[in-house]
């Protein structure tokens, strides 16, 4: 009987050691994962940023062609006015000059 018990203390010892190394080794494992989980998500958000700011300085520069385009244009609609109105200007000096000789 004596023998028994200990026969079955020793098997549930090793059962019980067995157990534990592997519980601890799959613990070991998932800490593993952990760690690489947690380093991707590190570099996604990273390479997220970079993205976001890689878009904002694109949208910047768009905003910035947007404005100068824009000055642009009302610069030469500016420019054709003046324009317009010297040539106004030069007939009306013309004809003032042609009356003038006509006297």
């Amino acid at each position: 009987m004596k023998i028994k018990l200990i026969g079955i203390t020793l098997a549930l010892g090793v059962i019980l050691c067995l157990t534990t190394q592997a519980i601890a080794q799959d613990a070991g494992e998932q800490k593993d994962k952990d760690k690489q989980t947690l380093s991707d998500l590190k570099a996604e958000r990273s390479e997220t940023r970079s993205k976001a700011r890689d878009a904002n300085r694109i949208e910047q520069d768009a905003d910035d062609a947007a404005r100068d385009s824009k000055k642009a244009l009302k610069n030469e609609k500016k420019a054709q006015k003046e324009r317009k109105k010297a040539d106004a200007q030069a007939k009306k000096a013309d004809r003032s000059r042609e009356k003038s000789n006509q006297n």
